[in-house]
């Protein structure tokens, strides 16, 4: 008689133990998965501007020397860019890439098999 309820109070032990570490580790992966999602929305406000800059220098670099254009015509260019800019500050915004546009701008290419 002795033996079927050390057997149940043993399951209902090792039910609760189960119950806590099922939840410890779901609220742990919840605030790692809260704690990813603020870097990346930190990492897409900072560096997307950043990055959205430096890909257009260099389109606009490689497209300057393409066109044969003069320091005196991009002085121009630019100035007229700054006032698109001042005129509507949401453009900039509009023009951000995303994050994984940004990986694949700035992705290594894959290396070959020897």
């Amino acid at each position: 008689m002795l033996v079927p309820v050390i057997a149940a109070a043993g399951a209902v032990v090792v039910a609760v133990i189960g119950y806590f570490a099922t939840s410890r580790n779901d609220r742990r992966r919840r605030e790692a998965e809260a704690r990813l999602k603020y870097t990346e929305r930190q990492l897409e406000e900072l560096y997307g501007p950043l990055a959205f800059l430096v890909i257009e220098g260099r389109h606009l670099s490689e497209r300057t020397k393409a066109w044969g254009w003069t320091p005196k015509q991009l002085k121009k260019v630019r100035g007229q860019a700054m006032q698109l800019l001042i005129e509507d500050p949401e453009l900039e915004v509009r023009l951000q890439p995303t994050v994984e546009e940004i990986r694949r701008a700035t992705a290594r290419p894959a290396r070959r098999a020897l």
